[in-house]
């Protein structure tokens, strides 16, 4: 049966019951279709079409979903991995990885000796309609060499660096230089590359030489995106995919020509497209490296931004949702936590003078300085009793106390930082100081939720971008523009206690 065309993006297959999207190459499932489209930058009327349409059609929540027999051919709109089939009778298991194979040959089957792996299992292509938790491979006959759109099915393998003399499990280079000069690519049949693409190595040099030190940098290692980050994209394709397209779109906003800027623009497009439709297998193989894993959430975030703040691709603001962005901010540093130990922003121990206090014009977003900020944020609370009167849950008067002081403390920290990494670093930290609470205030355009956001916006997002945190550029005025519409509309008395930030 042919799949049907759900505007550009979807394709609904009748026989499977899931509606597959295009772009990113795999199904999804029920519950999340509305904010899938969002992801996509489809809004209102057009996401509500969409939506109407598909809550027409018969869709199987992912256990439900017959999978198609080993002899069919591949599902239009999925890509084909390389991966292995078990041989033995009333086993037939399949999995993407050559250790996973191993391992279950081993546990499963008795098989020790890695040499005796492949006499029980051989070589398949497979294909998966859901990813994440729900992934189940099916095999499949006669892949195409290419998807409709012309990019190459996903392999893990497509790119790899080696060294000489020097096996995987090697340390990491000691600086990316090294990794680039060692580095050998090979295409999916082994064969190295006589050619190398001119355009995609002077975007690599760009992101080494000039993007790296401007994205944000866990304190503890140094040269974190240039030596960490990098000696892992030379092992993972869609990782490097990622960098590449931060790099290009870094010169898009460096280039004072539009022209030149939409050329950049449209290759970061070309380079997220493969670093999208591969991240979420990357983030599924528990075989691969978890710090390359984090570095890949971390990119999506600065990609996310990146792309919405762009002003060759400008946001469509009175759609966007808030929270989403205050996700993507906060998913900076969390993966940092996640990957490389708990994150440490030292406090300021000496008096303001010695660790600068920010007094000229500018260099603290509204305030003329950083000690001018912290005095109005510390008259908050007791403004806020005056403007809201009794609250009505303890609970979330609580949570914006508790958001309150980290801010202060973020404050008193951020001084410190004097590059744009650090700065960037040190600002979306706070989002991960705050109470869990509090992103669900922000996500009920709770009033004052949204005040405290806006001092931390009008503050250290502003210091941020003045400090050269290019993917943020434009972002605090985005946001205080939403939150001005909220409150617009929402509460006379929280619009009053920020109406000189909004300016």
């Amino acid at each position: 049966m042919a799949p049907t065309r759900i505007g550009s993006l979807l394709q609904y297959e009748a026989e499977y019951g899931v509606v597959i999207c295009r772009e990113c190459q795999y199904a999804i499932q029920k519950s999340a279709l509305e904010s899938h489209l969002l992801k996509h930058k489809i809004y209102r009327n057009e996401r509500q079409r969409l939506v109407s349409t598909l809550s027409q059609l018969e869709l199987l929540e992912p256990d439900e979903v017959r999978l198609p027999s080993p002899s069919s051919g591949p599902i239009d709109g999925l890509p084909v991995i390389d991966g292995y089939r078990c041989t033995i009778a009333a086993c037939g298991r399949l999995y993407a990885s050559t250790i996973r194979i191993k391992r279950h040959c081993s546990e499963m089957h008795g098989n020790g000796q890695s040499s005796d792996t492949f006499s029980i299992a051989r070589p398949a292509k497979l294909q998966t309609f859901f990813r994440g938790t729900k992934i189940r491979y099916f095999e499949v006959t006669n892949p195409v060499s290419l998807s409709e759109s012309g990019t190459a099915p996903f392999n893990k393998n497509r790119w790899k660096a080696t060294r000489p003399n020097q096996d995987s499990d090697n340390k990491e280079s000691s600086t990316n230089a090294d990794c680039m000069a060692s580095a050998t690519f090979h295409d999916d049949s082994g064969a190295s590359l006589s050619r190398i693409d001119l355009d995609t190595l002077a975007y690599f040099h760009h992101f080494t030489t000039i993007t790296g030190p401007t994205l944000p940098i866990p304190r503890h290692l140094e040269r974190y995106w240039q030596q960490h980050v990098i000696s892992k994209a030379l092992q993972q394709r869609q990782l490097m995919c990622g960098l590449l397209s931060i790099s290009a779109l870094h010169l898009a906003f460096l280039s004072g020509d539009p022209a030149t800027a939409r050329k950049h623009c449209d290759q970061a497009r070309q380079y997220s497209s493969d670093f999208f439709k591969t991240r979420d297998e990357m983030s599924d193989d528990s075989d691969e490296d978890e710090k390359a894993k984090n570095a890949a959430k971390q990119v999506d975030c600065i990609l996310q931004c990146a792309f919405w703040t762009l002003p060759v691709h400008p946001l469509e603001q009175a759609s966007f949702e808030l929270v989403d962005i205050v996700a993507n901010i906060r998913g900076l540093v969390l993966q940092n936590g996640e990957s490389d130990g708990e994150e440490k922003t030292p406090a300021c121990t000496t008096d303001p003078i010695s660790c600068g206090d920010f007094s000229i014009p500018g260099t603290f977003g509204a305030f003329s300085s950083i000690s001018a900020f912290r005095a109005r944020l510390q008259e908050l609370p007791s403004r806020m009793t005056e403007a809201f009167g009794r609250p009505d849950n303890v609970r979330d008067v609580i949570t914006v106390l508790e958001s309150i002081s980290a801010l202060d403390k973020s404050c008193e920290s951020v001084r410190v930082f004097d590059d744009a990494g650090q700065v960037c670093q040190a600002t979306a930290m706070w989002l991960t100081s705050v109470p869990l609470a509090f992103t669900d205030l922000v996500a009920q355009y709770n009033p004052p939720a949204l005040v405290v956001l806006t001092y931390w916006t009008a503050s250290l997002l502003k210091r941020a971008e003045d400090y050269g945190c290019w993917f943020w550029s434009g972002l605090a005025k985005t946001i205080l523009e939403l939150i001005a519409r909220q409150l617009a509309t929402r509460e006379n008395a929280a619009l009053g206690l920020v109406e000189d930030l909004l300016r």
